[in-house]
C-alpha cells in the first residue's frame, strides 16, 4: 500500500509562496514513482535540496574557507525561510 501524502496549493503569490509551490509540485511528482525507484529518489533529491537552501544559515553552522585558510559562520542564504525550513 503506498502512503498518501496531503498537499495544499496556496493562492498567493509572493516570491516565498512561488517557491513553496514549486517544492509541492516536486513531491506531487516524486508520489507519482514507486519508492526506492530512480525517479522516486532523483525528486527526493531535488525537494530535499531546495527545503535545504531554505534551511541554509538559520543554525550559525561554521563552515571552512579555502580562500581565506580559515572557518566563517554560513552567510544565510537567498531562499531563507524558518517558518518553511522547519
Amino acid at each position: 500500500m503506498e502512503k498518501q501524502t496531503k498537499i495544499e496549493k496556496t493562492t498567493e503569490c509572493s516570491d516565498e509562496t512561488q517557491f513553496f509551490t514549486v517544492v509541492q509540485d516536486v513531491l506531487k511528482e516524486r508520489l507519482k514513482y514507486p519508492k526506492g525507484s530512480y525517479m522516486n529518489l532523483l525528486y527526493k533529491f531535488i525537494a530535499n535540496a531546495g527545503i535545504g537552501q531554505m534551511a541554509r544559515g538559520l543554525n550559525q553552522k561554521t563552515k571552512y574557507d579555502s580562500h581565506t585558510n580559515s572557518t566563517r559562520i554560513q552567510p544565510p542564504g537567498a531562499l531563507i525561510n524558518p517558518l518553511y525550513a522547519g
